[in-house]
C-alpha cells in the first residue's frame, strides 16, 4: 500500500496514575515547526501509482478517482506529479485555479480520471468533493457517497 504521509501533527500521550503526578509524553513528526508554512487547508501527502493530472481528485492508493473508487478518496491533487512521486493533496478548505470556469455556490463531483466536473454522474457512485466559491476557487469539502440505480 502507498505511504501517505500526514503534515503537521503531534500526538501527546498522557498516563494517568491513581496518585502522584501525572505523565505525559509528546511525539512530534514531520519535522513540526520547521520548513514551509505548507498547503492552505487540510492536506496530506500521497505517492502516485501512476502519472497524476493536476487539480485531479485521487485516491489514497495514488490514482485518479472515479465515481466507482468514490469511497477511497484522498483528496485534490495541488499539482501534477510522476509515478513514485509525492503528490500534495488538499482534503479540504480552499483552492484556486485561474482556468477554472465553475458556477457559484454549484456542488463539484469526481468524475471519470479523477476529473472535477459540475455534471454528475446518474447511475452507481456518485460523491460530492468541493462547492464552487467563485469561477475560480472551490471550497474542498467531501460529502457521502451516494449509491445511485
Amino acid at each position: 500500500m502507498p505511504e501517505i504521509v500526514e503534515r503537521n501533527f503531534r500526538i501527546t500521550v498522557t498516563q494517568v496514575q491513581a496518585s502522584g503526578p501525572s505523565k505525559s509524553i509528546e511525539i512530534k513528526a514531520g519535522g513540526l515547526g520547521i520548513g514551509p508554512r505548507g498547503l492552505p487547508g487540510n492536506s496530506l501527502s500521497v505517492v502516485a501509482a501512476e502519472v497524476l493530472g493536476g487539480h485531479r481528485v485521487v485516491t489514497i492508493q495514488g490514482l485518479h478517482a472515479t465515481p466507482a473508487t468514490a469511497n477511497e478518496i484522498a483528496g485534490i491533487t495541488t499539482g501534477a506529479s510522476g509515478i513514485g512521486a509525492t503528490a500534495d493533496v488538499v482534503t479540504q478548505g480552499l483552492l484556486t485555479e485561474g482556468s477554472w470556469t465553475w458556477t457559484p455556490g454549484a456542488p463539484i463531483f469526481v468524475g471519470s480520471a479523477g476529473i472535477l466536473t459540475q455534471s454528475p454522474s446518474t447511475v452507481g457512485p456518485m460523491r460530492r468533493v468541493a462547492w464552487a466559491i467563485s469561477p475560480t476557487q472551490i471550497n474542498v469539502d467531501f460529502g457521502p457517497t451516494i449509491e445511485q440505480a
